[in-house]
């Protein structure tokens, strides 16, 4: 006599998985020279932002973050394309 095992199950996936949250990345504008200023959310809040063309102390990225941004001590403005 032979012992038949047990099925195996089959395994279920997902349809739609779920995405991760990923900030989005914002980009300012440098109000002295006109560079773009990339953040990618991963900032610290007491971290001071500079602009990558001329230096600038463009704020902390506290101001950037919240919402809604502090633009009046911000040294930048969003960048719409």
């Amino acid at each position: 006599m032979t012992e038949e095992l047990p099925r195996k199950r089959p395994l279920l996936s997902l349809k739609n998985p779920p995405k991760p949250k990923v900030k989005p990345t914002l980009r300012w504008k440098c109000k002295p020279c006109g560079g773009i200023v990339v953040l990618t959310g991963k900032e610290t809040e007491p971290e001071v932002i500079r602009c990558p063309a001329c230096n600038a102390r463009l704020g902390k990225a506290g101001q950037f973050l919240s919402d809604p941004p502090d633009v009046d001590h911000i040294r930048a403005r969003k960048f719409t394309e």
